[in-house]
């Protein structure tokens, strides 16, 4: 993308850009006309020398509203979605307008953005309980699920205080902070999420404009119990930072970090999917047979599907370890 800007009259004019740095806000997803809109902006900083004095600086942000549209995406039974951006590409220059009147800041820059989508999960099976009893009336089928949990969200902070490296600063003008890594661990203690994150500082020394990054690691409780996953998706960004520089040179940093995180657990099994006659009903005693509905189904079609009542059949929760399935499931009794 391309933009261009003025520096606004109360500032002095600019003669030069000495640094520049590119970041985008946390974007929104809006779905509409079964495409995702992803809404962020991309706020431009330049330190840049003033016409009047080369030796005088000037920090200055300017920022560009960008939206950005996925077309190629299923959409069907999505419940959430979510959006990161991040600016891969940026470049800065200085050139008069077109009236030759006043120097402008030219900036181009590439945003690239990931989508992250929540749907809905059914799937319908029986219990090796049922099919067990009944051999010789069922057709069974091996299934593979991916059972996902509810999003674990947390706010927490994380800080530091260093002395940079082959820098003295005399003051901080900008600081911006970003997450490299981010992973889970698990131990006696509970699941744990963490990470690094580099910060990156702008400040004056006896010798001018300096910069340097200085990186970090920070970890969080997330749950007080082992949980049990295949995969996991982290989704992790730093909401505030803050700097200060004390008088002996060290710099204090805290950085608020905002999380979500949502857990994935396989189950592999043999079930049930047809019923193939009326045999069923001349078993003697009593069977059970769990049925996970699928979307058009309604009591009166399971009773007719498996050649029971509409009586019998009840609604229950099911769970596999830590993990609820996200739809309802029939319990269903047989009698002779």
């Amino acid at each position: 993308m391309f933009g261009m800007f003025k520096i606004p009259e109360n500032l002095k004019p600019i003669d030069d850009a000495v640094m520049n740095t590119f970041c985008t806000e946390e974007p929104e997803c809006i779905i509409a006309d079964d495409k995702v809109h992803i809404k962020t902006s991309v706020c431009c900083k330049i330190l840049y020398s003033s016409e009047e004095s080369r030796n005088d600086y000037i920090m200055f942000a300017n920022s560009f509203p960008i939206t950005m549209v996925c077309d190629d995406t299923d959409l069907t039974d999505v419940i959430s979605s979510r959006a990161e951006a991040q600016v891969t590409f940026s470049e800065i220059s200085v050139d008069v307008d077109s009236y030759g009147e006043n120097r402008v800041v030219e900036a181009s820059f590439t945003v690239k953005a990931k989508l992250f989508t929540r749907k809905k999960k059914s799937a319908f099976y029986a219990t090796d309980a049922f099919f067990a009893e009944i051999p010789c009336a069922t057709v069974t089928k091996q299934f593979t699920t991916l059972t996902e949990s509810e999003p674990i969200s947390r706010v927490f902070t994380t800080e530091k205080r260093f002395v940079p490296e082959n820098v003295s600063f005399i003051s901080i003008c900008d600081y911006t902070s970003r997450i490299n890594d981010c992973k889970i661990t698990v131990n006696e203690n509970g699941t744990f999420l963490s990470g690094i994150y580099v910060a990156s500082f702008l400040g004056l020394t006896e010798n001018g404009y300096m910069s340097c990054d200085e990186a970090g690691e920070f970890s969080e409780k997330i749950s007080a119990e082992k949980l049990y996953f295949d995969e996991y998706r982290v989704i992790c960004g730093v909401t505030q930072t803050n700097a200060t520089l004390s008088e002996d040179g060290n710099i204090y940093i805290k950085l608020t970090l905002k999380t979500e995180t949502v857990f994935e657990r396989k189950e592999t099994f043999n079930a049930v999917t047809e019923i193939n006659s009326k045999e069923t009903q001349k078993k003697k005693g009593l069977e059970m047979l769990f049925y996970f509905p699928m979307e058009k189904d309604d009591l009166w079609s399971i009773s007719k599907k498996y050649f029971v009542i509409v009586s019998g059949l009840s609604v229950v929760p099911f769970s596999i370890h830590h993990f609820t399935v996200s739809t309802k499931v029939a319990e269903i009794w047989l009698t002779q």
